[in-house]
């Protein structure tokens, strides 16, 4: 369920159609602009993910690895029947050691090297040892899709770096006494290589920023608490956001095994991983890291657009583009994410008309979430007890919806759709309404059969 204001509409206070924006405005287009740009990145990054998932068969298929590295060597057509006949007697190595305790270790390559013998005599004398080598590398599992997943991992926190770089800078830019509380002391001579005040300042921001980025994810964090006043955001403490960085470290300075820095930073989590384990990486973990980092940029964000803003006209603005994101991040199903969110996102605290529609959309988010993911028997109750008689059309669909009250759904979604309150779109594309779609689909081909059917009039 989204908001039915768009988040690029809006009006400015002054009503002027051109003119400079005010600070603002300015700030909370910036904060929109690098919350949308972080979001559709790590979706990008997600589905390069879910793509080289769906090929770890591909990408460890030992036949056409070997077959590969046959033809290069000898830069002629390989011979399939020969290379099937040669992976069997790889295989049939393995199988007998797990199949066959009695087997000696002797006994088995006894018959490991007939067999390689057999098959290696019916190719021209030399190239057997190439067919052989090729093999033996390619009945290894390949490392390709943990190193893919790996490298995508890195760039999520990359992304987190630069987010959080980006972010600073649009708060400096609001609140630049912020500067003030490093204690940074510039020198006579630094100053007067500078051609004016705001190079001065540009300075002392990019000084700042690249000292936050020498430290961890929660000294990132940290930094916007202390600096602006903020309450403690808990998505920068979880085990999943400390394990992914500390996870992308070793990744890039450790071969991708537990380091001494990797085991310390987690000692306050109940870790089982030992010195030098190798942390491995795949889909799922990605998506895992994906929504904690996500979590972290939106509670950041959230918290610094209602602390910092410093023109109470945009708060409605900042709130509106929050919820539309549980609506977008919905409908590319990162469930488990808008699911923590919906239970995170300081709601209680969204007053007035509009914030607490807002509100209300981020629990319905929260419960399609739910539903998506077979769990809504634990929010069911929620729903139930939810008052919607004195509200307005759209409460009362979402209950109906949510509850599998499909029929009276439809009416009231068609009441809406009469009255200009709904788009037709809506109907069509909600995650909420998807059994209010299938009801409606189910009308037509009655109707159509209806239709369909005729009368046969016999003497």
């Amino acid at each position: 369920m989204s908001n039915s204001d768009h988040e690029g509409d809006h009006e400015a206070p002054t009503g002027q159609e051109e003119r400079e924006a005010t600070p603002g405005e300015a700030f909370y287009l910036r904060l929109r602009s690098l919350l949308a740009t972080f979001a559709h990145r790590q979706t990008e990054i997600l589905r390069m993910s879910e793509y080289f998932a769906e090929r770890d068969a591909e990408l460890n298929d030992s036949k056409l690895r070997a077959k590969r590295s046959i033809e290069r060597h000898l830069q002629e057509e390989v011979d399939e029947d020969l290379l099937d006949r040669y992976l069997r007697v790889f295989e049939s190595y393995d199988e007998l050691a797990v199949e066959n305790d009695e087997t000696t270790r002797s006994e088995r390559e006894i018959a490991f090297a007939e067999g390689l013998n057999a098959v290696g005599s019916e190719l021209p004398k030399g190239i057997e040892s190439t067919y052989v080598a090729a093999i033996t590398r390619a009945t290894r599992r390949s490392v390709g899709s943990r190193f893919l997943h790996s490298s995508l991992l890195t760039i999520l926190v990359g992304e987190m770096e630069m987010f959080i770089n980006q972010l600073a800078r649009a708060c400096f830019e609001v609140r630049p006494g912020a500067l003030d509380q490093g204690g940074r002391q510039l020198t006579w001579a630094t100053i007067a290589g500078c051609d004016s005040i705001d190079e001065v300042r540009d300075m002392v921001v990019d000084e700042t920023i690249d000292e936050l980025l020498r430290g961890s994810l929660l000294q990132w964090v940290e930094f916007f608490e202390t600096r602006f006043g903020l309450d403690q955001i808990d998505a920068a403490r979880t085990f999943e956001a400390i394990e992914a960085t500390q996870r992308r470290h070793c990744i890039v300075h450790n071969a991708g095994h537990a380091s001494q820095q990797y085991l310390n930073k987690l000692s306050d989590f109940n870790v089982e991983t030992k010195l030098n384990d190798l942390l491995d990486v795949d889909a799922d973990y990605v998506e895992t890291a994906a929504d904690s980092m996500f979590m972290i940029a939106y509670s950041l964000s959230w918290a610094l657009a209602m602390k910092i803003n410093p023109e109470p006209y945009w708060r409605d603005h900042f709130v509106t583009t929050f919820t539309n994101r549980t609506f977008f991040l919905l409908q590319e199903h990162r469930f488990e994410l808008v699911q923590k969110i919906g239970e995170t996102a300081p709601l209680k605290s969204l007053k007035g008309e509009k914030g607490e529609h807002c509100a209300f959309i981020i629990r319905v988010n929260r419960w399609i979430a739910l539903k998506e993911m077979g769990r809504f028997k634990t929010a069911r109750k929620e729903v139930e007890d939810l008052p919607v008689a004195n509200r307005s059309d759209d409460y009362k669909l979402a209950k109906h919806a949510l509850l599998d009250e499909n029929e009276k759904a439809y009416e009231i979604a068609q009441r809406m759709i009469a009255n200009g309150e709904l788009p037709e779109s809506h109907l069509l594309t909600w995650p909420l309404l998807r059994g209010v779609r299938d009801y409606k689909r189910s009308l037509e081909s009655v109707t159509s059969e209806l239709g369909a059917g005729s009368i046969a009039i016999t003497d």
